[in-house]
């Protein structure tokens, strides 16, 4: 199988550069390192070897990436699995006529599921199947990195009612800003920073914060808007 790519591998590093200065500002002692192997592995593992790189040439990256599409392909991976083995969200492979649905809530999560299933999931707001028309137009900024620093009163809620409420925004900016990972940088008691991809104006920054704002016992939210290529 041979899959179809909008030369993501500059978007990917661009990531990895910017993921690693937010990780640097975060305090060594709070920075849990095991999110970002396990949860951000794409980001942080697959093109760890690239981090301090140039942009890695169209033809080299699919030389480094199809064997994976291909060894999923070949041994019929499951979502899991290609997630470990570095293959992104938007090109989990599904088989036996299922299709893929993205789980809002968590970090980096695809499920494949057959059609009815799917439907169902979707009209419960417990995600969102690929679309192809998300890529006739603007990535978005998925090439940029971002850091998100919330704070909280009290009692700090779920990562994953954070992640649901960040993805149900992105949504009405760019469906495909919810087909990129979000990592948790650094978690203590009172705040999280999390890294997110997208290039936001003004109003969408406005009401992404707006968003999570909302959730019970949040003080305060960051948004620092990363570099891009």
């Amino acid at each position: 199988m041979k899959i179809s790519i909008r030369n993501r591998s500059e978007s990917y590093r661009t990531n990895t550069n910017n993921l690693s200065a937010i990780s640097k500002r975060a305090s060594a002692k709070n920075y849990d390192m095991r999110y970002v192997l396990a949860i951000a592995s794409l980001v942080l593992i697959s093109f760890i070897q690239f981090a301090n790189a140039e942009p890695i040439p169209y033809e080299e990256f699919i030389k480094w990436y199809q064997p994976k599409i291909d060894k999923a392909t070949l041994e019929r991976l499951n979502p899991i699995e290609q997630l470990d083995l570095g293959i992104y969200m938007l090109d989990i492979i599904c088989f036996d006529g299922k299709i893929k649905v993205l789980k809002f809530s968590d970090h980096n999560l695809v499920a494949c599921v057959n059609p009815q299933s799917a439907q169902k999931l979707v009209e419960r707001g417990w995600g969102i199947t690929k679309n192809e028309s998300m890529f006739t137009g603007s990535s978005h900024g998925t090439e940029c990195g971002n850091g998100l620093t919330i704070s909280f009163k009290d009692k700090k809620p779920p990562v994953s009612s954070i992640i649901y409420k960040i993805r149900n925004v992105m949504m009405e900016f760019a469906e495909i800003l919810l087909w990129q990972p979000i990592t948790v940088v650094q978690e203590t008691n009172d705040s999280i920073i999390l890294g997110i991809t997208g290039a936001y104006n003004l109003t969408e920054e406005i009401k992404l914060k707006d968003t999570i704002r909302k959730i019970p016992d949040v003080l305060d939210v960051k948004l620092e808007q990363g570099g891009c290529i």
